[in-house]
């Protein structure tokens, strides 16, 4: 089981906005999980980050029927109703939507 936590950035303005404009949040997932997530793995809602703007993580638009998320620290795409892992896509160190 992986465990997402959404950390706050110290330095950043008071909206979470970074220099360039954009929200900067580091991921952190549980430790000694050598693959957080794997395919076909329901994730639960409250250990999931659906991405908002995939375009900021090189992504096009969703698949229909998927959405693009974070769960632990690993980017992934998922059934957007049932939230099973359809596919991993890369590791991530922060979400920038």
């Amino acid at each position: 089981m992986c465990v997402v936590s959404i950390l706050a950035i110290a330095g950043g303005s008071s909206n979470g906005a970074s220099a360039a404009g954009e929200h900067v949040v580091p991921v952190t997932y549980a430790t000694g999980s050598a693959d957080p997530v794997q395919v076909g793995e329901v994730v639960p809602p409250d250990q999931i980050y659906i991405i908002s703007r995939p375009g900021r993580y090189g992504l096009g638009p969703e698949i229909p029927g998927s959405d693009y998320a974070v769960v632990g620290n690993q980017l992934v795409r998922v059934n957007a109703e049932t939230r099973k892992v359809q596919s991993i896509i890369r590791r991530v160190e922060r979400i920038v939507d």
